[in-house]
């Protein structure tokens, strides 16, 4: 009997070790799944972070590699299309008609609008860029309603990078209308502060003068 209550007992001993040993086995593979599941967010978290910062960068080498392929097949010819590309707000779209006169139809300034030589189908950031990269320079049509628009603010991103990129003088400054200097974007604030910019006369005796100094800062 004796011997009978010991070898149950040690069963009994066993039986408890073994489920022991059983829960320690489950724990180790749920410790290296936590901690894989943490090592992925934090990556994700700082290539997230990364992307961001870097996104202007992206987006401009993403489409510019494209656009290049393409020009490539079609004639391999870096030179330019147009003296300037146009980004202006669709509220001022009057001064940018008075553009077309004054310096293309009386200079023969060959300016890129948006709304006339974006090619039709192709993605809006596309055609900016491949507006931007045919473009000689960039003229921003600054004003308050400028800097509402998001494209707008997307053509001043892709005109700086482009600046970057090629490492020239690329954006010619329109102050067409006073604009607080706490809402001027930090691409262009250093151009203002130290008035690199053609401003809008208020008196229309001085629109010639304006229009050849517009017409000497894009050629430049």
């Amino acid at each position: 009997m004796h011997i009978r209550f010991r070898i149950c007992k040690e069963i009994c001993r066993r039986r408890r070790s073994t489920r022991a040993s059983g829960r320690k086995l489950s724990i180790v593979p749920s410790l290296a799944l936590v901690t894989l599941s943490a090592v992925v967010l934090f990556t994700s978290l700082v290539l997230s972070g990364v992307c961001y910062r870097y996104r202007w960068n992206l987006i401009y080498f993403f489409y510019a590699t494209k656009l290049k392929r393409k020009r490539n097949k079609r004639n391999g010819d870096d030179s330019y299309d147009f003296d300037a590309y146009v980004s202006y707000a669709d509220a001022d779209f009057d001064f940018v008609r008075n553009m077309l006169n004054e310096l293309e139809n009386l200079l023969g300034t060959r300016l890129y609008i948006r709304d006339r030589d974006s090619l039709p189908g192709a993605p809006i950031a596309e055609n900016i860029i491949d507006g931007i990269r045919r473009s000689r320079r960039t003229v921003l049509v600054l004003s308050r309603a400028f800097l509402r628009k998001k494209w707008c603010r997307y053509e001043l991103h892709m005109a700086n990078m482009e600046s970057v990129s090629t490492r020239r003088s690329v954006m010619t400054i329109i102050m067409l209308e006073d604009v607080s200097r706490q809402h001027i974007p930090p691409e262009i604030l250093y151009d203002v502060q130290n008035g690199r910019f053609v401003d809008y006369p208020q008196e229309d005796m001085d629109m010639d003068q304006f229009w050849r100094n517009l017409h000497v800062a894009i050629e430049m």
